[in-house]
């Protein structure tokens, strides 16, 4: 009893050993990368001041954590008001992300969901123009089960959800099956069908060409903080069209732009 329970032991710690490993600061091809933890439990890592970039440019790095899933990467680039674009391709398959296009310093986000040896960011834009690029931070999830999850999902073709909305993105012009599960006021997690069966990404809303809902009721929380149930028509990129009012009837709605609301959720 007491050599089964030893092994038990071993094996648990032989598990978490390469997660706990991961989880701290690392230096990889001249860049420090710091780990973080959110107090939501999410995890990243960051590093800081990459230097300048141009059309033509690009920004190679290895992934910390070589081979585990990521969630999403981040990245604040400042180009002072410049036509400076980046897209993300992760390695290995060279997986084209989309296009992110920054004006002034802000952040934008590409959904990954699947495991990074490395990746690299080409800049493209009008010849002269220049960008700093300020920090990029990968995520991993708020768990291991979360990220085990998102794995499994997409290797043993295991449904986790019923796919019945449909969905085009701009990395693929093929529409498939998806289902849309909430929008947190910075991304979109939506559930996908895959080869393999499904898997679940966190998208930024400009990855999302169109998106067709099937007629069902979801929850929404405005920025005014104020609550609501929802029904959605579609969602073309940040823009979503409402299709019915609270008593069900079937009026024509403005488009509104998804950042009005810090939160969409749907069953």
């Amino acid at each position: 009893m007491k050599a089964s329970t030893v092994c038990i032991l071993i094996s648990i710690i032989c598990l978490a050993a390469p997660v706990l490993a991961c989880e701290s600061d690392q230096y990889l091809d001249g860049y420090t990368w710091t780990f973080h933890r959110m107090e939501d439990g999410n995890r990243y890592h960051e590093v800081r001041n990459l230097g300048e970039f141009s059309e033509g440019g690009t920004l190679n790095l290895t992934a910390p954590c070589m081979g585990r899933v990521i969630d999403t990467i981040q990245i604040e680039w400042e180009d002072d008001h410049s036509e400076v674009r980046g897209e993300l391709v992760t390695m290995p398959g060279n997986h084209r992300m989309g296009i992110r296009d920054v004006s002034g310093k802000q952040r934008e986000s590409w959904g990954v969901s699947h495991q990074v040896n490395r990746f690299r960011i080409e800049f493209s834009g009008p010849r002269g123009h220049r960008c700093r690029v300020r920090f990029i931070r990968v995520f991993y999830g708020k768990g291991t089960g979360q990220v085990q999850q998102a794995q499994q999902s997409g290797q043993s073709g295991q449904a986790q959800y019923n796919l019945v909305d449909r969905i085009t993105l701009n990395d693929g012009a093929a529409q498939r099956k998806a289902r849309f599960i909430r929008w947190d006021g910075n991304q979109v997690h939506v559930a996908l069908k895959t080869p393999r069966g499904q898997v679940v990404r966190s998208l930024a809303p400009g990855q999302i060409v169109n998106m067709q809902f099937a007629d069902r009721w979801g929850r929404a929380v405005a920025k005014d903080g104020g609550r609501f149930p929802i029904r959605i028509k579609s969602m073309n990129g940040v823009m979503i069209e409402f299709d019915k009012k609270l008593n069900g009837n079937v009026v024509p709605k403005p488009l509104s732009d998804i950042h009005n609301f810090t939160s969409i959720t749907f069953d």
